[in-house]
C-alpha cells in the first residue's frame, strides 16, 4: 500500500530544533506528513512507530467509549474536599495514616486502569 517515503531534516521554528519530516505517499490515504524530533530512526521505522501510536490511541478511545474505562472515580472517605483548580495537596503536611490511605487509593486506581 505504501508507494514512497521521503525523509528530510529541517530546522522547525516552533520546535526550535532540527526535525525529521517524513512524507508518505499512500495508495489509499494519499500523502501523509509525519514528523519526529529524534533524528536517529530511519523513515520506515518512523512510519512503523506512528502505526503503533495510532493503535494505542485507538485502544484508549475504545476503552473510554465502549468499555467505560477511566469513567469511575475512586473516592476516599477521609479525603478532604477540594474545589476544582485549587492545586496540589501537600501530603507532607498530613499524618502518616492519611498518606498511606492516599497511596492505597492511588494503587487501586492504577490496578483498575491496568
Amino acid at each position: 500500500m505504501l508507494r514512497c517515503a521521503i525523509a528530510i531534516d529541517l530546522l522547525w521554528r516552533p520546535a526550535g530544533r532540527l526535525v525529521r519530516f517524513v512524507t508518505v505517499c499512500h495508495l489509499l490515504r494519499g500523502t501523509i506528513f509525519l514528523l519526529a524530533t529524534d533524528l536517529t530512526p530511519e523513515p520506515m521505522e518512523i512510519i512503523l512507530l506512528y502505526g503503533y501510536r495510532f493503535k494505542i490511541e485507538l485502544g484508549f478511545r475504545q476503552a473510554v467509549l465502549a468499555v467505560g474505562s477511566y469513567a469511575y472515580h475512586f473516592w476516599m472517605a477521609d479525603m478532604k474536599a477540594r474545589r476544582r483548580g485549587q492545586g496540589d495537596q501537600y501530603l507532607h503536611r498530613e499524618s502518616q495514616t492519611y498518606r498511606d490511605a492516599v497511596r492505597r487509593k492511588m494503587n487501586v486506581f492504577h490496578v483498575h486502569v491496568q
